[in-house]
């Protein structure tokens, strides 16, 4: 057996009538079938929210991980990986990020990531 990583685990998903729930709490998160100004309702859980080009929603917890506290998001260098190989760096023990991508010929990709809170 190798060396245990606290790197976030990820999971790829589809888009189309995706109802993403937050696995620690159970709460809906991403609701790809709501209503336009429903269709993120992040939990206590909810590390990020991120799409190809940028982060969304952050969170304190996010932040500190990253080492990104008190910068703008637009301040930040996600590299090549942009938003996507960026947030995979999250290390956290038992984190989980979801990469949802919209079909084909767009493929355009939405990142949300959660992990347990001390009180879990």
């Amino acid at each position: 057996m190798g060396a245990k990583t606290n790197r976030i685990q990820r999971v790829e998903l589809g888009f189309d009538g995706l109802v993403l729930h937050c696995p620690f709490c159970g709460s809906v998160v991403f609701n790809t079938e709501a209503i336009q100004d429903d269709w993120l309702t992040p939990c206590l859980h909810t590390l990020f929210v991120a799409d190809d080009n940028n982060l969304l929603r952050r969170s304190g917890r996010f932040d500190a991980l990253m080492h990104i506290s008190g910068i703008q998001t637009k301040d930040i260098e996600f590299g090549d990986g942009f938003t996507d190989g960026f947030t995979d760096k999250v290390c956290c023990p038992d984190a989980v990020k979801f990469a949802i991508h919209l079909p084909p010929p767009s493929g355009f990709g939405f990142y949300i990531g959660f992990a347990p809170v001390e009180s879990d």
